[in-house]
C-alpha cells in the first residue's frame, strides 16, 4: 500500500462519533452496555456504559462477543483501566496470552518505556498479528495510556469485505490455496520473506482465504508485513496476487483510522481487520497497552515479545 493513502486517511479525522460518556447513575456500573453507537466507518461501534472494574454478567460478555462477531472492531472509553481488569475484560473472548513470558499477560507498545516494542516512527505495514504462529491471534486489544500532541492513529482495514470485493475469478482462483507467513522480529517496518528472515524465525502456513472463527466469515490473510508467498506458485503470480489484493484492501473506503485518546480501550477481531500505522513524528510519548487472546484451549504458546525486544535492540544497533 501506498503511504501516502494511509497518510491521507489517518490524516482527515476519521473516527467514531462518540457524544456524551454519561451514564445512568441508577445502572450497576459494571453489568451494562447502555448504548451502542456505530462509528463513522465500514466496520466498528462505540460501547458506551461499559465498565471494566468488575466481573462482567454472562448477558453483557455475550453481548460483547456479538457486537465483535458483527462488527469487528469496538471502542470503549474507559478512563483509568488498569492492566488486570483489561486482561479480564479480554478474558471473556477466550485464552489471554502470557505474551512476556512472566505472568503478567499484557506488554507495552511503546517509544518511551524500555519493556516497549514497536517504538520506532517509521511507517508500520498492515498485517494481522501472529499470522506466523498456529494458531494466530484472534482477538487483539490496545489501551491508551500516553498519546502524544499530534495524530498517531492505528488504522484497520476490513479482509472479510476485501474478499468480498475482489473479482469473483480472483476469489475462486484463491479458494483452497495456502501461503506461508514468517517474521523477523525487527519491528514491523519492512517486509519479511523466507530468504531474508534470520535463521529460526517462526514461520506457519494458513489458508490465503481463512475462515475467521471469531466473525465465521473468510478473510483474505494477504498482508503487508508478514506474508510472503502462496505455496506453489511462481514467486511473480504470487506478488501480482498480492498487489490486486491490496488494492481492495487498502482502498480508502476500507479504512477506520483510531485517533487515540488517553482512556481509549479499542479490542478487535485479529485476522478479519488488518492494522498498521503511519509514520509519525518525533513528538512525544506514545504508549499503548496490548492484551492479546487465542482460541480457548489452546495449548502452550511461546512468549514472542523477548525476541521482539531483542531484535528491535539489534536493529537500532545497525545489525539484524
Amino acid at each position: 500500500m501506498r503511504s501516502s493513502t494511509l497518510a491521507r486517511i489517518a490524516g482527515r479525522g476519521c473516527h467514531g462519533r462518540f457524544g456524551d460518556d454519561a451514564a445512568d447513575p441508577q445502572v450497576p456500573a459494571n453489568i451494562r452496555v447502555v448504548e451502542v453507537t456505530r462509528l463513522d466507518a465500514p466496520f466498528g461501534v462505540q460501547v458506551r456504559g461499559l465498565d471494566g472494574s468488575g466481573p462482567l454478567t454472562d448477558e453483557v460478555s455475550a453481548r460483547l462477543r456479538s457486537l465483535l462477531a458483527e462488527h469487528l472492531l469496538l471502542v470503549v472509553r474507559a478512563p483509568g483501566l488498569d492492566a488486570e481488569a483489561q486482561v479480564a475484560l479480554l478474558s471473556h473472548f477466550g485464552q489471554v496470552l502470557d505474551e512476556r513470558g512472566d505472568g503478567g499477560r499484557h506488554v507495552f507498545v511503546s517509544n518511551t518505556r524500555p519493556d516497549g516494542v514497536l517504538g520506532s516512527e517509521r511507517r508500520l505495514l498492515f498485517h494481522s498479528d501472529c499470522t506466523f504462529a498456529t494458531p494466530p491471534i484472534s482477538v487483539l486489544s490496545l489501551y491508551a495510556l500516553e498519546v502524544p500532541d499530534q495524530p498517531s492513529p492505528t488504522v484497520f482495514a476490513d479482509a472479510s469485505r476485501a474478499f468480498q470485493r475482489l473479482a469473483p475469478a480472483t476469489r475462486d482462483r484463491l479458494r483452497g490455496e495456502r501461503a506461508v507467513f514468517v517474521s523477523g522480529f525487527a519491528g514491523g517496518y519492512e517486509r519479511y520473506s523466507e530468504e531474508s528472515a534470520p535463521a529460526g524465525s517462526p514461520r506457519a502456513v494458513h489458508p490465503v482465504v481463512f475462515d475467521d472463527a471469531v466473525s465465521g466469515r473468510p478473510v483474505l490473510m494477504v498482508d503487508e508485513l508478514l506474508m510472503d508467498r502462496i505455496v506453489g506458485w511462481e514467486r511473480a503470480d504470487s506478488e501480482a496476487l498480492r498487489d490486486e489484493a491490496h488494492g481492495v484492501l487498502y482502498g480508502e473506503d476500507n479504512l477506520y483510522a483510531h485517533h487515540w485518546q488517553v482512556g481509549d480501550l479499542v479490542v478487535w477481531d485479529n485476522l478479519a481487520l488488518q492494522h498498521g500505522r503511519p509514520e509519525r513524528a518525533d513528538d512525544g510519548a506514545r504508549t499503548l497497552r496490548r492484551v492479546a487472546v487465542v482460541p480457548t484451549g489452546t495449548g502452550r504458546y511461546e512468549p514472542f515479545t523477548a525476541r521482539s525486544l531483542a531484535s528491535e535492540a539489534r536493529e537500532r544497533a545497525g545489525g539484524f
